[in-house]
C-alpha cells in the first residue's frame, strides 16, 4: 500500500477505532450493571482497567512542595 493510499485511510481507521473503544464500553458498563444486579459486581471501569492512572507515593510534604514550587508561591512563616 503507498503511503498516499495509508494515509486517505487513516481517517477511517481512526474513527472504527473509536467506535470499537465506545463499543467495548457501553457492553462493559452493562455488564457491570447485570452483575450488580445479580448480587457480584466489579469495583473498576474498564478505561480504568486498559488504561490505568500512574501512582503517586508521594508525602503530603511532598506534594506541598512540589505545588509551592511549580506556582511560585511564597510562603512566609
Amino acid at each position: 500500500m503507498s503511503p498516499k493510499a495509508i494515509i486517505a485511510t487513516l481517517p477511517v481507521k481512526l474513527k472504527q477505532d473509536r467506535e470499537d473503544e465506545v463499543y467495548r464500553d457501553y457492553v462493559t458498563r452493562n455488564l457491570r450493571l447485570i452483575a450488580e444486579n445479580t448480587g457480584k459486581h466489579y469495583t473498576k471501569e474498564y478505561s480504568d482497567i486498559i488504561n490505568p492512572q500512574p501512582v503517586d507515593n508521594r508525602s503530603a510534604e511532598e506534594i506541598i512542595e512540589d505545588v509551592i514550587s511549580k506556582t511560585g508561591i511564597e510562603v512566609i512563616q
